[in-house]
């Protein structure tokens, strides 16, 4: 089961290419977002991946966005790393 969340929009990179073995041209499409949960002044952030067509969205600072995010974690040299993915995004009109 997926859950879909309001966020707003804080801050929005440039789409760039990142290698990848499982598209054909042998590289995505990814973007890296600052999202903040709806609510007051202390709601949680999260800077997330979009990657592939979620990657072409174009965003900017205050947009109102339902997304789902992924979170993974993984380990290197007894360090714990969290990597939060947007797996589905959808722009709302505001």
């Amino acid at each position: 089961m997926t859950t879909i969340n309001l966020f707003k929009v804080i801050n929005c990179g440039d789409m760039f290419q990142v290698p990848s073995k499982k598209a054909e041209s042998g590289t995505i499409n990814k973007r890296v977002v600052l999202l903040k949960e709806m609510g007051n002044a202390w709601a949680n952030e999260y800077v997330c991946s979009l990657f592939g067509n979620n990657a072409t969205l174009q965003l900017y600072k205050d947009d109102l966005v339902a997304a789902a995010l992924s979170f993974t974690t993984s380990e290197h040299n007894d360090k714990t790393y969290q990597e939060i993915t947007v797996t589905d995004i959808r722009k709302i009109n505001n």
